[in-house]
């Protein structure tokens, strides 16, 4: 049985997510899409203005000219929502966790979804998947990922996103706008392979969940870091300044080694916070792809 904390917080989390769809999106959810969930075609000789991404290269090669591949406009999209629930996604410092985050975003997405008629699934993740419902039409069933996310205890507390990529591509055959939603906190080379392999295959978006508190940036004195998914503890002196640039240092080489990541896997980005509201780079997002389509 769902405790009530947990059906309040679902019905929160429905009618802010329902006013973000209502103000963002009033139906144009596929047009930040379009070119997106595609089928192939077949090629054409190039013509100025067409997206480089879609350059056929091995054909450009053999006919000394480039050309492109062209594609059928899917009638309906399908929406995979990947939702890293690790150990990690319980931290969060401002009243949020980042699992917590991660529902109220897709929650929008999956409502933006279902209200454009097209079909949302689900995939929980560790370092395996937890978790796997397939995609699926409506709003009862938008509503039960939400639950699903809120309310799910997964088995292992650590993170591997080569398991998760790997899986989606085995069991999703049509090509799918996949939202990968995790700290990213475990990338590793495998992991940014299958990220670009996964993004050949689907439109693969990374939403970077974030918290203030990932970086100390003042001194606190004497603190335990605690990894919450390996439960190693380390104490840090922040009143040393030495100490306090190099944890932020770190921090900062991180973050700008994903987006390198990101870049090399033509693979968009969306960063988050908890605490903060998701308004804004949603929808500076969703203007940037719709620049880009047309």
């Amino acid at each position: 049985m769902i405790p009530k904390e947990l059906i309040s917080q679902i019905r929160k989390i429905e009618i802010k997510s329902k006013k973000l769809v209502d103000s963002l999106f009033a139906g144009n959810f596929r047009s930040a899409f379009k070119g997106r969930g595609l089928e192939f075609e077949g090629i054409r000789q190039y013509i100025r203005g067409d997206d480089y991404r879609n350059i056929d290269w091995k054909v450009t090669a053999r006919m000394n000219r480039p050309y492109v591949k062209i594609y059928r406009e899917e009638r309906e999209l399908v929406v995979m929502l990947l939702i890293d629930v690790s150990a990690s996604s319980a931290f969060g410092s401002l009243g949020q966790n980042k699992r917590e985050l991660a529902a109220e975003f897709c929650a929008t997405i999956a409502l933006s979804a279902v209200s454009s008629g097209d079909s949302v699934g689900l995939l929980m993740f560790t370092d395996k998947v937890e978790k796997f419902i397939p995609p699926k039409k409506g709003k009862t069933h938008a509503l039960r990922l939400l639950r699903e996310i809120l309310f799910f205890r997964p088995v292992s507390r650590r993170t591997n996103i080569y398991e998760s990529l790997s899986f989606l591509n085995r069991v999703i055959k049509h090509r799918c706008i996949a939202f990968v939603v995790s700290d990213f906190d475990c990338m590793n080379g495998r992991a940014e392979k299958m990220l670009s392999v996964t993004n050949l295959r689907h439109d693969t978006i990374s939403i970077v969940l974030n918290d203030d508190m990932d970086i100390i940036t003042e001194d606190v004195g004497l603190v335990d870091l605690y990894d919450l998914e390996t439960g190693e503890t380390l104490s840090v002196d922040t009143s040393d300044k030495k100490t306090l640039a190099a944890l932020g240092e770190a921090k900062l080489k991180k973050r700008e080694e994903l987006k390198r990541i990101f870049r090399k896997c033509n693979v968009d980005c969306m960063q988050l916070s908890t605490g903060h509201s998701i308004q804004k780079p949603i929808m500076e997002f969703f203007r940037r792809r719709e620049a880009a389509g047309r």
